[in-house]
């Protein structure tokens, strides 16, 4: 039994049915650090040759949805947080570095719908994603495709991050503005 599968074992033991079950059939693409905690009904979807890692000493809380699309990564630093409820949707890729703190109800996708495609037809606009290091992002905010949230920022409850965040910045608001700088 390759190492993967070890960890597995070991972790599917807290994971719901549904996760653990997708996890065993999809468990090429999946790696994890020690100490990875998952919480219960935590969907990972990972579609064929999709990759996910998640770093050691990561929580991922409960209701969290993961889904990494075909040939597309979502990487997850050492010590990271995802709150209840989170949404990371990755159609080619999102990085989200060590450190990082992420409250309930965050929604992260690396695309976005092109205006007047017809559905089912791939009308996606598609640009990476990255998170920096020790980031909070706060309740129910949004990072956008194409979004680099720089180092130490911080993002305000319910902002929608549209462009990319300087490293120790606050930001906050609809489409999310700097309120001030970090010293």
């Amino acid at each position: 039994m390759k190492a993967v599968n070890r960890r597995l074992v070991r972790q599917s033991r807290r994971m719901s049915a549904r996760a653990r079950a997708r996890l065993w059939s999809l468990s090429l693409g999946y790696r994890s650090g020690a100490g990875v905690s998952l919480g219960r009904g935590v969907e990972i979807d990972l579609d064929p040759g999709a990759r996910l890692e998640i770093g050691a000493k990561s929580y991922i809380a409960a209701d969290v949805r993961l889904h990494v699309a075909t040939g597309a990564s979502l990487l997850i630093g050492e010590r990271v947080f995802i709150g209840h409820g989170s949404v990371i949707m990755s159609k080619e890729r999102i990085v989200i570095a060590s450190g990082t703190a992420i409250a309930e109800g965050v929604s992260i996708r690396d695309h976005d719908h092109i205006v007047g495609s017809p559905p089912g037809e791939g009308g996606l606009n598609i640009t990476p994603v990255i998170v920096g290091r020790n980031v909070w992002l706060s309740a129910k905010s949004t990072v956008t495709k194409g979004c680099v949230v720089g180092d130490g920022a911080v993002v305000a409850a319910g902002a929608v991050v549209t462009k990319s965040v300087p490293k120790r910045s606050v930001v906050g608001g609809v489409p999310a503005r700097i309120i001030r700088h970090k010293v």
